[in-house]
């Protein structure tokens, strides 16, 4: 199976052949520094009480590469950019249509509106302040779709979901780096 991203086919074989540029290229296998990071910061672990304006971050994944709560902090941002961008959300809720055509061709619609699309723009505004470290956030979203694809085993259609979804991030971020 495929997406086509730009006029490219971008498949699961591609994703293997490029992994370690990518990584190198993008920028993810640099750290500037370790920060205080939640690691599973997605919408169903937070918590927001109207009340008192206050959000709460339940279920942190706990220890990393290192002892503590430290880790990367792209990962946190990229983590709740799979919820808000990436919609994440909308799949595990199945509000999407997929299908695959004959030639192996995969294609996905996820159930978005304007709404959705202010909401985007509201936290990519709160959360990047330069287009480098958004550019970074972006491949390490698209590696976590396809990190996904085993956790849903149960729900095929999730998974072709998924696929697209990281495939076309994938090959989004790699058509970005190779205008450059």
């Amino acid at each position: 199976m495929w997406v086509s991203v730009s006029d490219q086919r971008i498949s699961l074989n591609d994703v293997l052949a490029t992994l370690d540029k990518y990584a190198e290229q993008a920028g993810l296998l640099s750290l500037g520094s370790l920060a205080p990071i939640h690691g599973d910061m997605c919408f169903s672990n937070l918590m927001y009480d109207p009340r008192g304006r206050l959000i709460k971050l339940i279920d942190p994944r706990g220890e990393f590469s290192v002892p503590g709560i430290y880790g990367d902090l792209r990962y946190d941002k990229a983590k709740l950019m799979h919820s808000y961008a990436g919609g994440y959300d909308f799949i595990v809720s199945d509000h999407f249509d997929v299908n695959v055509e004959s030639s192996g061709c995969l294609n996905c619609v996820i159930a978005r509106d304007e709404y959705h699309l202010k909401v985007q723009q509201i936290f990519d505004s709160a959360l990047f302040t330069d287009n480098r470290d958004r550019l970074e956030c972006d491949a390490i979203q698209a590696l976590l779709f396809l990190s996904m694809l085993p956790l849903h085993c149960d729900k095929p259609s999730r998974q072709l979901a998924m696929l697209f979804t990281g495939l076309s991030l994938y090959g989004q971020s790699l058509t970005r780096r190779m205008e450059k």
